[in-house]
């Protein structure tokens, strides 16, 4: 990438997931390759954020989940830009830390991400947080 989307893409390789790892992975592609691409998608989203300036914004819920749906539609289509819920039945759960590719740490801890059920206030939470702390 040229210009400053590939000082933003230069920034984020920090971020870069295990090779081996799925988790990351789109369908067909590298894990660093679903990052490029996600970084590449993120720096068209960082363009529009002028609008962060003007005294009307407000971060909501269904800005984020644009944003979500903007970076990471292409890549993963079924879940971009909604909040997890239930799906065939059972809650749609995320965990972080567990398995990174094929080795497993027991230094690595596990950790559960909010329960669905909660997440839709927990991301208004998020967004009020954000708009009072700009506007103070």
């Amino acid at each position: 990438m040229a210009g400053a989307g590939g000082e933003i893409a230069d920034e984020f390789v920090q971020f870069q997931d295990n090779p081996e790892s799925s988790f990351y992975c789109a369908d067909g592609i590298s894990a660093v390759e679903t990052r490029d691409r996600s970084v590449e998608a993120m720096t068209d989203v960082l363009i529009e954020l002028p609008q962060l300036t003007t005294d009307d914004f407000r971060l909501t819920p269904e800005l984020l989940s644009h944003w979500h749906r903007q970076i990471f539609g292409k890549l993963f289509s079924e879940d971009a830009g909604r909040l997890r819920w239930r799906k065939e039945g059972e809650w749609e759960e995320v965990f972080f830390g567990r398995d990174v590719g094929t080795a497993r740490s027991r230094r690595t801890k596990e950790y559960k991400g909010t329960h669905p059920k909660k997440l839709p206030d927990r991301v208004s939470g998020i967004c009020d947080e954000f708009n009072e702390a700009r506007e103070a």
